[in-house]
């Protein structure tokens, strides 16, 4: 399944950099997945972009690694760890700032690291989040809200999050990782290492930002947390929801707003076009 992807052997940052290859011309993006997920989740985006321009995708530690890899890893050390090097490594090879696109967690894992330096914000040319949103898990159905607290409590035992138990994804997921997003969310604040917010330092980094949420997404990014994450962004941020009523091919749901066969007919060229648009306002200033 991972075989039109090359593991790069010369990035020495924690998970693992993969390159799909395409056109060489524009400048590339990278990927990466959301928490219970891997490489694998991005190939078929991956593959569709790549006829557009070359494709990078940073899978965290813990993945593909080795069996029951240790997962002693939060937000924070995603953002200062594989996502801050993944795009330098990116940044550095092809020579350009590179665009960002990311699902779920690693969204707010690559939005840590871009408001963390501004050496890493002059390294992305744009970013887009799909189904990212660290503030209103409370709109989610109770039940739901019930379930995380007690999977958490055994999180804390475990150190992980058995994906065998919530049927998502292909990995198992760092508890701290998942301590992190129900923390902000219950703070109602995306927030940094030492505690301070980051949203309003969004609006200062004036990076070009799409953020996409599904209508059927109604418990780990509901609309509203995705929306207030646009506004974050100040003018350079967009929202869009992606529903039928907005022209997409169906109500998105979490997962298949990453990796659907719908998600190919009308989410990724929406992004496509993002990226397109973003490229072509660059060569004019």
């Amino acid at each position: 399944m991972l075989a039109p992807l090359r593991r790069l052997t010369d990035y020495v940052g924690p998970g693992a950099l993969y390159h799909v290859e395409g056109p060489v011309g524009p400048p590339p993006v990278l990927l990466t997945h959301g928490t219970f997920s891997s490489a694998r989740t991005c190939l078929p985006v991956a593959v569709a972009l790549a006829r557009h321009r070359s494709v990078y995708i940073i899978e965290w530690r813990g993945r593909s690694h080795g069996v029951r890899a240790k997962m002693a890893f939060g937000l924070h050390d995603l953002a200062d760890g594989e996502m801050s090097q993944a795009i330098a490594h990116v940044a550095d090879a092809a020579s350009a700032p590179v665009h960002i696109m990311a699902h779920s967690g690693g969204g707010l894992a690559m939005i840590l690291a871009i408001a963390h330096a501004a050496q890493i914000r002059d390294q992305v040319r744009s970013l887009t989040t799909l189904g990212t949103q660290a503030t209103h898990l409370h709109l989610a159905p109770l039940p739901f809200r019930l379930a995380l607290r007690v999977l958490s409590a055994q999180g804390r035992l475990t150190g992980r999050w058995p994906n065998r138990l919530l049927r998502l994804g292909d990995s198992d997921e760092a508890a701290q990782v998942l301590r992190d997003w129900l923390d902000m969310n219950a703070a109602r604040d995306l927030v940094d290492r030492s505690g301070r917010s980051v949203l309003p330092r969004l609006a200062e980094l004036s990076l070009p930002a799409l953020v996409l949420a599904g209508a059927a997404d109604r418990h780990i990014a509901p609309a509203e947390g995705c929306r207030a994450l646009a506004r974050a962004f100040g003018q350079n941020g967009r929202f869009h929801l992606c529903c039928r009523d907005n022209g997409d091919a169906e109500d998105f749901s979490h997962a298949r707003l990453w990796r659907s066969r719908a998600a190919e007919r009308t989410v990724w060229p929406r992004i496509v076009s993002f990226m397109n648009e973003i490229d072509a306002d660059a060569l004019a200033s």
